[in-house]
């Protein structure tokens, strides 16, 4: 899945904002986005749905 730059950084941004108020959840998503974005081998596909914080 593609996503923009410039939509990417908003939710980074966004991400940054909340996890900087203690919003657990928004450093979890952060931390995943930034080891995504590092990794050239993994797509999202590849990630289990427990490591993403997707309850199913």
């Amino acid at each position: 899945m593609y996503i923009p730059n410039a939509l990417a950084e908003e939710i980074k941004f966004y991400l940054k904002n909340l996890a900087q108020k203690g919003d657990i959840e928004a450093q979890k998503l952060l931390y995943q986005i930034e080891q995504a974005a590092s990794s050239t081998l993994t797509t999202i596909e590849e990630i289990p749905p427990e490591e993403i914080g997707l309850q199913c």
